[in-house]
């Protein structure tokens, strides 16, 4: 195998990971900023209350929208 700076190494095919006496030091991974896999809300625009999977905040006005728009 060629290595970036150009020079070769044997490497054995079967070998099951690195060589022992060549194990490189690695630094720990830094704490991921969102575990889950969504960041959390800025604090300014969080929702005190979430509301349920498909529903809205404007669920409240839609019956008087709809009432004085279509004539009931």
């Amino acid at each position: 195998m060629m290595k970036g700076d150009g020079s070769r190494e044997e490497v054995d095919l079967g070998a099951t990971g690195p060589r022992q006496d060549e194990r490189p030091e690695q630094d720990p991974l830094p704490e991921p900023l969102a575990p889950m896999g969504a960041p959390s809300d800025h604090e300014a625009t969080a929702d005190e209350v979430e509301p349920a999977p498909g529903a809205s905040q404007l669920d409240d006005m839609l019956p008087g929208l709809l009432g004085e728009e279509f004539g009931q």
